[in-house]
């Protein structure tokens, strides 16, 4: 786990660097899937969709993470 800790501030500094990249909030999104911080994973997929509205995968697993998140989709 500390690993994918890492990996996450890794990923959110990427946001902050490039705050115009779905690519990177999709990748973050991802990396909160993986550690089931599903609510965390909704807000940045929703982000990589208002980038890029073609990015089918982020939609998908926008979808998935919200059924697994216990706030408000």
């Amino acid at each position: 786990m500390p690993k994918l800790e890492d990996a996450i501030a890794l990923l959110v500094f990427n946001t902050e660097r490039y705050p115009d990249s779905w690519n990177a909030y999709d990748s973050l999104g991802e990396a909160y899937v993986d550690s089931k911080r599903f609510d965390l994973a909704v807000v940045n997929y929703r982000r990589s969709l208002a980038l890029n509205p073609k990015n089918a995968g982020a939609f998908e697993m926008l979808q998935k993470a919200a059924a697994m998140s216990s706030g408000p989709n």
